[in-house]
């Protein structure tokens, strides 16, 4: 099948987020495919549909994810608009007030549901005066509180290259591999 599925791994995730600015790595990843040099978050869209591509990166207490899948036909622009993503992004205000906003909804949302109250609960309990007891997401008061340097902080302190674990089956050999 003329297909590639790329998974990598940053080790470290929403651990890394100071007290104070829990939920910085989870919203950055969350930015990370709204915009990079001149494309827009629009841009990037109309680009993965152009190759028919997926692209996807979430955060966890211990990793920032990055997955991805392309056809062979179009590594070389999928592996591109890949590393511009990951290496260059743009972090625009607009995009920033936007996914803030759905995190806050997120967190109201997750506030009244029993699941994710006794889930947080139990963390908080398990885990006390640790990042684990916190939420990935953070909260209210710290999302709020996150800024563009913030994110940029958080993106420069996840995204390093001697934590990065890759993963990938499909169409590609091994030295093609090696050079992307």
């Amino acid at each position: 099948i003329p297909f590639v599925a790329l998974e990598a791994r940053f080790q470290g995730g929403a651990s890394l987020d100071p007290e104070d600015k829990r939920g910085a790595t989870s919203l950055m990843a969350a930015l990370l495919d709204e915009g990079t040099g001149d494309l827009d978050s629009r841009g990037v869209t109309r680009a993965l549909e152009e190759i028919a591509m997926r692209m996807r990166f979430d955060a966890s207490d211990d990793s920032v994810s990055v997955s991805a899948r392309f056809l062979t036909e179009t590594r070389a622009a999928a592996i591109d608009l890949l590393r511009r993503s990951v290496t260059e992004p743009a972090f625009p205000e607009e995009a920033i007030e936007r996914v803030r906003a759905q995190v806050l909804s997120g967190i109201a949302s997750d506030s009244t549901d029993p699941d994710a109250v006794a889930s947080r609960t139990f963390e908080r309990l398990a885990h006390p005066g640790h990042p684990y007891g916190g939420p990935v997401e953070g909260t209210e008061e710290s999302v709020s509180a996150l800024t563009r340097d913030d994110l940029v902080t958080a993106w420069r302190g996840a995204m390093a290259r001697d934590r990065l674990h890759v993963a990938v089956v499909g169409d590609i050999t091994p030295d093609a591999l090696a050079t992307l």
